[in-house]
């Protein structure tokens, strides 16, 4: 029976991984125009949702979200899809990323911080830059799951 079991675990987690994904966000036109000036007057800020350990209650870090300051008000999901559709999208997130990590220096010592980067983010040698810049602090990033990944070698 276990491996039986173990044989059915597998073929569902094989179809999961295989079955194409349809969580891509749409893009809403209405931003294109919009993308570059917010980028260019940094009209975003990072805010940071926390993870408690159960065990002690104790901060074990935090999750750094991006939130637009900037009409017309739509979701960040809406923004990043905009952005890349722009040409603009691994910008956009380095400079969201750079924006938590500033914020994060305000935290107490030890706490992680986890961010979000697409794919092409996470190859791009810019991030290595930013990470390094910022040694200090645990960090986590996160493969945002609104991307394909086609270049794993690369991503690796």
């Amino acid at each position: 029976r276990d491996r039986s079991a173990d044989r059915r675990l597998a073929l569902d987690l094989r179809e999961a991984i295989e079955r194409p994904t349809t969580t891509r966000t749409p893009v809403d036109r209405a931003l294109l125009p919009l993308v570059a000036d917010v980028l260019a007057q940094r009209r975003f800020h990072p805010a940071f949702q926390p993870i408690y350990g159960l065990a002690d209650g104790r901060l074990l870090a935090v999750e750094a979200v991006t939130r637009f300051d900037v009409l017309p008000d739509r979701s960040p999901d809406r923004w990043f899809a905009a952005a890349h559709a722009a040409g603009l999208g691994v910008e956009l997130e380095l400079a969201a990323i750079e924006a938590a990590l500033d914020g994060a220096d305000g935290l107490p010592a030890g706490v992680r911080l986890s961010v979000n980067a697409s794919p092409a983010t996470v190859a791009d040698q810019r991030l290595v830059e930013l990470v390094r810049a910022h040694r200090g602090r645990p960090l986590t990033v996160e493969i945002t799951e609104h991307a394909v990944i086609e270049d794993y070698p690369v991503l690796r």
